[in-house]
């Protein structure tokens, strides 16, 4: 069950972002749909692993590009603490 409108989900988030944000986390919220995404204030999952949308490539080659593409925000984000 993902819970009826107004069950609090989107609170539940906002409260472990806080806490992140408290404790000196980083932290991003992503969402399958572009409309949750941008109800959340955060981006598409697509975004967050730099997957085209719009090509129907050698999904492998997707994949690979996807983790390098993680590997990078990953490196990114421990440098920056």
């Amino acid at each position: 069950n993902n819970g009826s409108p107004g069950a609090g989900k989107t609170f539940i988030l906002q409260m472990a972002a806080l806490y992140a944000k408290s404790r000196g986390l980083n932290f991003v919220f992503c969402a399958l749909g572009a409309h949750r995404a941008k109800t959340l204030g955060g981006i598409n999952i697509h975004q967050l692993f730099q997957i085209p949308v719009h090509n129907s490539g050698n999904i492998y080659r997707m994949a690979e590009v996807s983790f390098k593409s993680l590997h990078r925000i990953i490196c990114f984000l421990s440098i920056k603490n």
